[in-house]
């Protein structure tokens, strides 16, 4: 008498699960043209939503970057540091590669200000 094979069993049992999962599942069918305008509305309010929220943080970012030039131009080269890091970790959060250019170059050149 052979043996059955437990990890196949169990790969078995696994697969059936999953595909009985799968067809049990309810799914969502956008059936009229009202509801498919509303998905849009949506998606296009939380697009903005976060254009919105991505201005704001850019202009606390370009603040932020303005306040590190002033504490460099007054000599505090270490605080100007600090706040250029704030930056660049904002920048880093919206995904701008400029702003994280422009930052990241201020900190290299101020670094050598402060070692």
């Amino acid at each position: 008498m052979k043996k059955p094979n437990i990890k196949l069993r169990s790969i078995y049992i696994n697969a059936l699960l999953n595909l009985l999962f799968l067809l049990l599942s309810p799914v969502v069918v956008i059936s009229s043209e009202k509801t498919r305008e509303s998905v849009k509305d949506n998606q296009t309010s939380l697009l903005f939503a976060q254009l919105e929220a991505n201005k704001e943080r850019q202009n606390e970012a370009d603040n932020l970057f303005d306040d590190g030039l002033k504490l460099y131009e007054k000599s505090q080269f270490q605080e100007s540091l600090i706040i250029f890091h704030k930056a660049l970790i904002i920048c880093k959060e919206i995904n701008d590669k400029k702003c994280e250019s422009l930052t990241l170059k201020r900190i290299l050149y101020f670094s050598r200000k402060v070692y």
